[in-house]
């Protein structure tokens, strides 16, 4: 029985990637937004809705709860190269979280500061090689601390 709870969790997996629609064929179709449903008991309601930039980049998306009322908004922002460079989720008319990042000349991202309430909570540093391979993440805490480092070595 476990195993075949498992094979159709994988199936179901693949299948959900399979239909995915790409920014491309969202952006040539002129899609502006996505809306999903959920059916449960005989009612539907919305679970969640993407609102899409002309180039098929999310920049706003609304989660509902199960009753269908809002439950939090997150708006991301882009920079002229396509890179998302602040995600802020917003409950209640405030913002509760926000994520920046940095990219360096190459578009690779090289930090990322999360907030919460508006203070640092955490920050990531991302190191890259002359090949443009990331070799080190490093997360640091609110005071600069370094608390873990993750290093990629390639073979």
């Amino acid at each position: 029985m476990r195993k075949v709870v498992a094979v159709m969790i994988i199936a179901l997996a693949l299948s959900s990637s399979v239909n995915a629609q790409s920014k491309k064929t969202l952006s040539k179709y002129g899609v502006k937004a996505v809306v999903e449903t959920v059916t449960e008991d005989g009612q539907t309601v919305n679970d969640s809705k993407k609102i899409l930039n002309k180039d098929g980049e999310v920049v706003e998306e609304v989660n509902y709860d199960k009753s269908g009322a809002v439950k939090d908004i997150t708006k991301y922002t882009f920079d002229k190269d396509g890179n998302c460079v602040e995600e802020a989720v917003i409950k209640d008319s405030k913002i509760t979280e926000r994520k920046t990042t940095k990219y360096d000349v190459n578009g690779e991202k090289i930090e990322e500061v999360l907030y919460d309430d508006n203070k640092i909570v955490k920050r990531h540093q991302y190191f890259y090689n002359a090949k443009g391979l990331k070799i080190e993440k490093r997360t640091l805490d609110a005071s600069g601390k370094v608390v873990s480092s993750h290093k990629f070595i390639y073979q």
